[in-house]
């Protein structure tokens, strides 16, 4: 049997979104809320730059991990609705 290429991203997607790696996404998410909540007004506006540029760093590494993941779920639960309507 051949797959194509939507069969095998979706085979390469089950195997990237197992309960580790989704669990390790939340995680890293809530660690960074943590750290932008903790966040307190650096005293020199060179410290506030840079611990600006961190979280910014931190946001942007685990909200596209976080868009990969709700993008996954949604396509599994559209194949999931879509199956029940056949």
């Amino acid at each position: 049997m051949l797959l194509n290429s939507v069969q095998i991203m979706k085979m390469k997607n089950q195997e990237m979104y197992d309960k580790e790696r989704i669990n390790q996404i939340l995680t890293e998410m809530q660690e960074a809320l943590v750290i932008a909540d903790n966040f307190s007004e650096p005293l020199s506006s060179r410290q506030a730059i840079k611990e600006y540029k961190k979280i910014w760093t931190l946001f942007r590494k685990t909200s596209a991990n976080l868009l990969g993941l709700t993008n996954f779920l949604l396509d599994n639960s559209e194949e999931k609705e879509r199956s029940r309507d056949v």
